[in-house]
């Protein structure tokens, strides 16, 4: 029977550069994200215009004020424009199978697909995990800011949680 798990998904960016000490790693937010379940079959959409700048990360917590409304905003703005292109291609797709505690599928980013899998532990009736991906992978240089002084790191890590939706009960 299909089933509908719903969660969010962290997604987490990491700094490098000469000028690396006034950057910011950083958390961002997939708040309302969804799953569909068949049998192994696991397929999922995601709208990257709903991702939100969380804040910053300084000694492994997240630090909410540390940005102003207006550097969330710019970030929010070049992820959507820049980094992922959502004019043209508005939606992230996930699709593959899970099986024995494992997922294997592809990742639709910027219309480019590539093999991604990744451990999944089951807590309850939840199902979490964490994928680490490198962006160049799909074709998408790592962000650079005052001419490459301040770069992102080739490397995100999203880590998720998912849990069955009451209307698929």
């Amino acid at each position: 029977m299909p089933a509908t798990l719903t969660g969010s998904v962290q997604i987490f960016t990491f700094k490098k550069g000469i000028l690396s000490k006034v950057a910011h790693d950083l958390r961002l937010l997939l708040p309302a994200a969804q799953l569909h379940l068949e049998g192994p079959k696991v397929r999922g959409e995601f709208h990257p215009k709903e991702i939100r700048v969380e804040g910053a990360i300084k000694k492994g917590r997240l630090d909410p004020m540390c940005l102003s409304s207006k550097d969330k905003q710019e970030i929010h703005q070049n992820l959507c424009k820049e980094i992922l292109q959502i004019h043209k291609h508005p939606v992230i797709t996930l699709h593959g199978q899970y099986q024995d505690g494992f997922f294997e599928g592809f990742l639709c980013l910027r219309g480019e697909e590539r093999r991604v899998s990744c451990r999944l532990t089951e807590t309850g009736s939840a199902m979490e995990g964490q994928l680490e991906i490198h962006p160049s992978d799909w074709g998408i240089p790592p962000f650079k800011a005052l001419f490459g002084a301040i770069q992102l790191q080739d490397r995100i890590e999203a880590r998720f949680s998912f849990a069955p939706d009451s209307a698929s009960l």
